[in-house]
């Protein structure tokens, strides 16, 4: 899968099945989609003004609970980790040297959810 500039290979495994349910577990690695930039979602565009993800690297794992019948899940689990250099292209302001500035910013984060499903009565 890849999004806004990052690529998400997913590996599945069914670990068990077990009175119509199917436990699955996911591993995941994250990186950067070459040359990929990115706009914030909603964000105003601003000529000249260039944001890529560089260094980017993480992981994910996770188990999901599926209802066979529906194949929706009933519960979930997943952590995943992300490491990435966030690096902004400046446009060139009339009458300064060419080169445009630039600016970037080293981010890190972890990421945990849990949580169940179920119809509601």
């Amino acid at each position: 899968m890849s999004a806004l500039g990052i690529e998400v290979e997913t590996t599945y495994t069914l670990t068990d099945r077990s009175d119509g349910l199917a436990s699955v577990e996911a591993t995941a690695t994250v990186s950067g989609a070459e040359d990929a930039g990115f706009e914030f979602p909603g964000a105003p565009s601003i000529p000249g003004l260039e944001m890529r993800f560089e260094n980017l690297s993480g992981a994910l794992e996770g188990s999901y609970e599926l209802d066979e019948a529906t194949g929706l899940a009933s519960a979930y689990s997943m952590n995943m980790t992300m490491e990435t250099d966030m690096v902004m292209e400046m446009p060139q302001a009339e009458g300064q040297p060419a080169g445009g500035s630039s600016m970037s910013m080293s981010m890190s984060m972890e990421t945990t959810v849990e949580g169940t499903l179920g119809r509601a009565e």
